[in-house]
């Protein structure tokens, strides 16, 4: 997930917030910072024990399975004053796919509530708080926290702090062929 700053992956521009999604054993890169740097964060739906895989060097460790790549348009946050702009919460697609793959855009006024989507259909989700903050088993979660929701849990009810919330759900997809998810 492109969080700050810009730059390419390849020779695709980078922007803030662009959800990118490799699925294992599947190449990408160079990432390259622009002038302002680059921030984002990888998510993944269960642990790595390799670590990162360089390539060229590492090519031939890769298995032979089908490769997965997709780079979603950049989504503009509305910041905390479009937030309380709002009249009600919303849930805005930014891509979904039949195996669970998805991204999810919620953005809720201050005090409301918005139920995620449900993680049944995926192989659990990922959520970062990308403006303003939300209230979590009465605990304060600003900006860049993070949360994990795994597939047999009930979908998050998200409750918008003071200052309202945007809020990123990024569901991976269910495993096919080993293909395990890695977003960033």
């Amino acid at each position: 997930m492109i969080v700050e700053g810009g730059g390419e992956i390849g020779h695709h521009p980078l922007a803030p917030l662009t959800v990118h999604f490799a699925g294992a054993c599947t190449g990408y890169g160079p990432i390259r910072p622009g002038p302002q740097g680059l921030g984002y964060f990888t998510f993944r739906a269960s642990a790595d024990s390799t670590g990162a895989q360089f390539l060229p060097a590492m090519r031939d460790r890769r298995r032979p399975i089908k490769r997965r790549y997709i780079l979603a348009d950049p989504v503009d946050p509305l910041g905390v004053e479009g937030l309380r702009g709002l009249a009600d919460p919303v849930c805005e697609c930014i891509l979904a796919h039949e195996d669970g793959l998805a991204a999810h855009m919620l953005r809720l006024p201050p005090g409301s509530r918005l139920t995620a989507p449900a993680p049944g259909g995926t192989a659990g989700q990922s959520v970062l708080v990308v403006s303003g903050a939300i209230r979590r088993d009465g605990r304060r979660l600003d900006r860049w926290s993070t949360l994990f929701v795994p597939a047999d849990e009930p979908a998050l009810a998200v409750d918008a702090g003071e200052e309202g919330a945007e809020v990123l759900v990024l569901g991976y997809p269910r495993s096919a062929g080993g293909n395990a998810a890695e977003a960033s």
